[in-house]
Formats: C-alpha cells, structure tokens, sequence
C-alpha cells in the first residue's frame, strides 16, 4: 500500500511517493494522468488496498481509468526484511516528465508470480495530487471566498488563476488572486443546480501543478 492516508505529494518537498509492503521484493507500478478537464467527472480519492488472495476494484467516479493517460509502467525492487513493513520511496516527479495541470493515479502490484489456488496478487491504487498549492474555501450568504497559499512556506500566492466549475465541467467563473491570495465567487455564481450546480474550485500555479477544492 501507501504510507500515509493523503492524496497530496508537496511538489518541492517529497523525495517521492512513500509504498509500504510486507515480504514483497518487486512491485509492478503504472502511473497514470487525468488532465484537469477530466475532473470534474471524477473524485479524488484514497482508492483502494488488497492484500494477497483479495479481489480489489474500483467503480464509478474513484476509477480514473475511463479518462486517463498512461504515461509511465515498469517495476522496482525493493529492500525487504522478512516479516516486517518495509518503505520505499517511487520517484514519481522523475518518472511523469513536464508536470501539467491535473492528477495522477498510481497502481502498485506484487510482481511475484502468484498461482490461481493463491488468488490475486497484493495490490494498491491511489489519486494523487502533485502540488504546490493549497485552497482553502470559506462559503456564506454572499458567496465563497478561496485563499490559495504555498504547501512549502504557508505563504499566499497572489496573481494565480482560480476557476468556479461546474458538475458539467462548464466554468462557471474565473479569476487571479489578489496580493492577499484571495478570490471571490459571488453567490449567483453558485446558484446552479443539477448539471450547472458548483462542483469544484481548481487553481492553477506557473510550474503546471494544480489544487482541487471538492465543492
């Protein structure tokens, strides 16, 4: 599996995205990109974990797979100790190449081969979000209000465009912060319903990395 419950991987401050396993030597890994256009069909999630001999599946609005790319799948050997959780950092910055707005979604797999009488091999899926920003969104009568801050200093991040979408994936307004890291999206904006009702806020930072505010 993952270590840790997050779907964020801080964009300067990882080594990597940390796999945890317990008596596997190789893992069998596939990275795949959901572009920022895709998401609003989608929801960012933990996914799903299963041990040996457990099916695993993924449905519906957790299962990026419909909408996404694959951009990179081989294996890595890891330094296992007999019976004890072992952690292994996967380069996932090195492997994706020119970071671009949207999400990432990682498949591990045990790379041993495993008889039918034994069942599935030992698997993990997982969003994740490789970013550098932060929102955080404050709702009232006269709107929301979304303060978008660095993940490395805590720092507001002024002039960085913010849009309002749509569950259809219309965007339904678009703005940059202003020097205090604030934008407003006054309450007529989020008067849709159905299919034009507000789903999620995204920001979008000058390296090509991406926040998403689940509305």
């Amino acid at each position: 599996g993952f270590k840790g419950a997050g779907v964020i991987l801080p964009r300067d401050n990882a080594d990597g995205l940390p796999i945890e396993t317990v008596n596997v030597e190789n893992v069998d890994i596939t990275v795949y990109r959901v572009n920022d256009r895709a998401l609003a069909f989608k929801r960012i999630s933990q996914g799903e974990e299963a041990p040996q001999g457990r099916y695993s599946y993924l449905y519906g609005d957790d299962d990026p797979r419909d909408v996404s790319t694959e951009v990179w799948s081989g294996s890595m050997e890891i330094d296992s100790v007999a019976n004890a959780p072992t952690t292994t950092v996967f380069p996932l910055q090195d492997v994706i190449g020119q970071l671009k707005p949207g999400s990432y979604f990682v498949e591990l797999k045990d790379a041993r081969e495993i008889s039918d009488y034994d069942g599935p091999a030992a698997s993990a899926r997982r969003w994740i979000m490789l970013t550098n920003l932060a929102l955080t969104g404050y709702r009232g009568e006269g709107g929301l209000d979304v303060t978008l801050r660095s993940l490395q200093d805590g720092e507001v991040l002024p002039n960085t465009r913010v849009q309002l979408i749509a569950n259809n994936n219309e965007v339904l307004g678009e703005s940059a912060t202003d020097v205090e890291g604030r934008v407003r999206f006054d309450a007529p904006l989020l008067a849709g319903t159905g299919n034009s009702a507000p789903r999620m806020v995204m920001a979008f930072g000058a390296k090509g990395d991406l926040a998403v505010l689940d509305l």
